[in-house]
């Protein structure tokens, strides 16, 4: 009863759904963080495997040594390492995505997150990664267990065929972070946090 918890918030102007026309292309599966094994890249490569042939995945963010000798032995058809790239580069990530994922198996609560939804991407994820806390499962996109193969692939498939599905996820993605989840909305929980402890 003495903990007081205040979540991340995000700038809802620099990240903004954009118009997206994916017609002309296969949906690009964006995943944004270290390529590492606690956040479980190498079980998404392998549960991307089967959709290879429909999808891209695009793995931005630096990688982490223990990953090099994994990719060898990964199906890494239609994968794309994009590396480390500065925090003003991201707005733009997100918007030549159409579905974000994150499918940590050991997390905190993920900013990157909260900027995917912010830019109208209806994301997977896990329940390690906090998104109990901010989405619906099947409103805002989909929570799996952690390295469930058969689960990630099943959930990132039905975003991948579906274009209005995906908009409409992706919309309401958007609308959940505007109702309190913006940088301004933390600030004043932290004012109202700080004001209750001095009083």
């Amino acid at each position: 009863e003495k903990l007081l918890v205040n979540p991340y918030g995000v700038n809802l102007a620099q990240f903004a759904p954009q118009h997206r026309d994916s017609r002309d292309r296969k949906p690009r599966i964006v995943f944004v963080g270290r390529v590492g094994i606690r956040k479980g890249v190498p079980g998404l490569i392998k549960a991307f495997a089967p959709l290879a042939k429909q999808a891209e995945l695009h793995l931005v963010g630096p990688v982490e040594p223990a990953m090099q000798n994994l990719f060898a032995t990964l199906p890494m058809d239609s994968v794309s390492l994009g590396g480390a790239v500065p925090a003003d580069q991201l707005p733009a990530i997100y918007a030549d995505g159409d579905i974000f994922c994150l499918p940590s198996v050991e997390e905190g609560f993920p900013l990157v997150l909260l900027q995917a939804m912010a830019s109208g991407l209806p994301v997977v994820t896990t329940p390690e990664s906090g998104a109990e806390d901010i989405l619906t499962d099947g409103r805002e996109g989909h929570i799996v267990p952690s390295d469930n193969a058969e689960a990630l692939t099943a959930a990132l498939a039905g975003l991948c065929a579906g274009e209005d599905f995906r908009a409409q996820m992706g919309a309401a993605a958007r609308t959940r972070v505007e109702s309190g989840w913006g940088w301004d909305d933390y600030v004043e929980r932290a004012v109202a946090l700080y004001e209750r402890v001095l009083a």
